[in-house]
């Protein structure tokens, strides 16, 4: 049997259910949610990312001031 999105949330204890009542949002479930997402990034799409950077002949110091100029343009808007 294939779960549900409901089913899933709480396994993951994201949200839990009242019987009766409905589902609600756990206490610190952002926090469990970036958390999965962070493995599910370092995971999937890092090593990707570190196979192109290999191909393309981009290095750390390169990426990392691409990253810094995002990051400065992302907290001014």
């Amino acid at each position: 049997k294939q779960k549900t999105a409901y089913e899933l949330l709480q396994q993951e204890g994201i949200i839990y259910n009242r019987r009766g009542i409905g589902n609600f949002v756990s206490a610190g479930a952002v926090q469990k949610i970036l958390a999965v997402r962070k493995q599910n990034f370092l995971e999937s799409e890092v090593p990707d990312l570190f196979k192109n950077m290999v191909l393309l002949g981009i290095g750390f110091n390169e990426l990392e001031d691409i990253y810094k100029k995002f990051v400065s343009l992302t907290e001014m808007s």
